[in-house]
């Protein structure tokens, strides 16, 4: 009797031993099995591509296709099998559930679609299946989006994306430039200087000084986009308005060499065209910013081509 418990112990433990070598060494597997039982279930018969996507059209666009290179401005939801979400550029849906950051950007994203990718390549062939103005619900297994995982995204994830193509962008300098131009006919009162940067003083200084540069000053500033979303600031008054204050950050005065690497050509050549005691609204194009490639460090990222706005008082110069 105990030989006959022991080999029915021995044969279980066995079975458990290859189920866990499965659950361990086969996540793929395991993925495709789910994935295939859930298509079952919500009676998808999409055939897939030769990579493995699901291509499900909802909308045909009818502008044009992307292009290698062209810029790509999308609106998008990004949900998981059981429904939970994990990415949106609508901050009415980030709230639904329960996913909204304050210091997040809520706007259709605007990226370089290149064709040559190693992450989310099933977002990359989908867009090449669509045009301007089309909408697609993407099932994309994990080989084709963020694989072993990503930030915020669990390792081997199907995932499906709601995607809208808004606009392609074939110019994006050209593109940039009529932004600029629309929101300075909105907000009339700027001056121009070589459209480097676009200047508007608001309170007049109390002190005539030159600021050169080595010229070391302290500055309060408010960063904002052209929609007026606030993405950085110096001001606990105007963090705390914008729910973006943070404890980790000092609110104090920016002091800083004037000329320094240490930021965007176009903060410097703002604070050079100001006195000492003024505020001043600046409209900087992305070229004196941060160009093409954007910031992705820093709260809120800035995408390329971006035109940003700041509000500045110089506070104090000291010439050097």
């Amino acid at each position: 009797m105990r030989r006959k418990n022991f080999l029915l112990f021995s044969i279980s433990f066995l079975l458990f031993a290859v189920a866990c070598d499965r659950i361990v060494d086969d996540p793929i597997g395991d993925e495709m099995a789910r994935l295939q039982a859930w298509l079952q279930v919500n009676k998808i018969t999409t055939t897939p591509t030769a990579s493995g996507l699901y291509f499900i059209d909802i909308k045909d666009g009818n502008g044009l296709a992307p292009k290698d290179s062209n810029y790509v401005v999308l609106s998008y939801e990004v949900r998981d099998l059981d429904g939970n979400l994990y990415e949106t550029t609508n901050k009415d849906v980030a709230k639904l559930y329960d996913i909204f950051a304050a210091t997040k950007h809520y706007v259709p994203s605007y990226t370089q679609y290149l064709s040559k990718v190693s992450v989310l390549k099933g977002l990359v062939e989908a867009l090449s299946m669509m045009k301007e103005g089309g909408k697609a619900r993407l099932i994309m297994p994990s080989k084709l989006a963020y694989g072993a995982g990503a930030s915020g995204i669990p390792s081997y994830k199907t995932l499906i994306y709601d995607v809208e193509l808004k606009k392609i962008v074939a110019d994006p300098k050209a593109y940039e430039k009529d932004s600029i131009s629309r929101y300075l006919s909105h907000h009339p009162g700027y001056t121009s200087f070589n459209d480097s940067l676009y200047y508007k003083k608001t309170v007049e200084g109390t002190r005539q000084c030159i600021v050169a540069n080595d010229s070391v000053v302290q500055v309060y500033y408010v960063g904002r986009f052209l929609d007026g979303f606030v993405f950085d600031t110096n001001i606990d008054t105007v963090a705390l308005k914008n729910n973006i204050y943070s404890t980790s950050k000092t609110y104090e005065t920016l002091n800083f060499t004037v000329g320094s690497d240490s930021y965007a050509p176009g903060f410097n050549l703002a604070v050079k065209k100001m006195i000492e005691g003024e505020w001043a609204t600046f409209v900087i194009p992305s070229f004196n910013m941060y160009g093409a490639e954007g910031q992705s460090s820093g709260t809120t990222p800035i995408p390329p081509y971006a035109t940003l706005i700041f509000d500045i008082k110089l506070v104090k110069v000291d010439p050097k």
